[in-house]
């Protein structure tokens, strides 16, 4: 699609609840998240971006904790979807350091982002 082709090789998406007699788990239940992607990038855009005429492997991981849980209306969601506004980052109190070679991946990118 317009340059950005994508082949989703492998996808993986978990979740974890916290238990409960219920049964029944809602956003206030979950505990963390993980998703994991691995993608062949065959589009001509992704191709130029990274100066390169061969496919693209890209792998995607990404883990989130929910720190804070919010209960709208179905107006009060229409209004947010119409004036959104930036979303709060926080980082939780119980987050686990980062292995060294992710922590090694984020420093190097940040020095390129500089």
């Amino acid at each position: 699609m317009l340059g950005f082709t994508i082949d989703f090789k492998e996808m993986d998406i978990q979740h974890a609840f916290q238990a409960n007699n219920v049964g029944k788990y809602d956003p206030g239940d979950l505990v963390f998240g993980k998703l994991n992607f691995n993608m062949l990038a065959r589009g001509k855009w992704f191709k130029k971006m990274m100066n390169t005429k061969e496919p693209l492997d890209m792998n995607y991981y990404a883990e989130f904790y929910p720190v804070e849980v919010s209960y709208h209306t179905i107006d009060e969601y229409k209004e947010m979807i119409k004036n959104p506004s930036p979303i709060e980052f926080k980082e939780p109190d119980n987050l686990q350091p980062l292995p060294p070679a992710v922590l090694t991946l984020v420093e190097r990118m940040e020095k390129e982002v500089k």
